[in-house]
């Protein structure tokens, strides 16, 4: 009698195998596809807003562009806007030319980080009238999401650019943070 009861949990232990292989691998392949989708729409986010971000930085400075060919440095020297606008880690920056004229970014010792220059690449593309988006342009040593749009004068000249980035490490965390969520919340239906 025993040695049937020792096949009866073998069969038993065959069937519960059977049944729950398939559900763990469907498991895994829909942790991976939510995985996949969740940071492709926090990437598509952190863009959007950054291009927002950027738009407001070239509107705002539009009408001295166009009406002067110029921004006044002392007008803005205090960085009152550039630092108003910024919210969730979204630095701001208005490039003359290739250059950065006014921004938010700070060097280590709390300076500002102008006078700096937009990488060949970027500045390539911006300067034909493209906008650039990039997840790994560094900046004082680190990595960021940006936005780059041109900016033009009254003369519908090439005058310079707008610039918003995020950190890279701020939209990994946010990344991170939803698939933790998905994954491990007590309300997470996979199946």
């Amino acid at each position: 009698m025993e040695k049937r009861k020792g096949k009866g949990m073998s069969l038993m232990m065959t069937l519960l195998l059977m049944g729950a292989v398939p559900l763990i691998v469907v498991a895994v392949i829909m942790i991976v596809i939510a995985t996949s989708s969740i940071r492709n729409e926090v990437e598509k986010e952190t863009y959007d807003k950054l291009k927002v971000a950027g738009e407001a930085v070239n509107q705002y400075f539009a009408y001295d562009i166009k009406n002067n060919g110029q921004v006044d440095y002392s007008e803005y020297a205090d960085h009152e806007y550039m630092e108003s606008v910024q919210t969730e880690s979204v630095e701001l920056t208005l490039f003359k030319g290739d250059t950065r004229f006014i921004t938010s970014l700070k060097n280590a010792d709390g300076s500002y980080n102008e006078g700096t220059k937009a990488s060949d690449e970027v500045f390539a593309a911006v300067s034909k009238g493209e906008e650039f988006t990039s997840n790994d342009v560094v900046i004082n040593g680190v990595e960021y999401y940006v936005y780059y749009e041109p900016i033009y004068d009254g003369n519908n000249a090439f005058w310079g650019m707008a610039f918003a980035g995020t950190p890279q490490v701020a939209v990994k965390k946010a990344m991170n943070a939803a698939i933790f969520k998905l994954i491990f919340s007590p309300n997470a239906q996979l199946l």
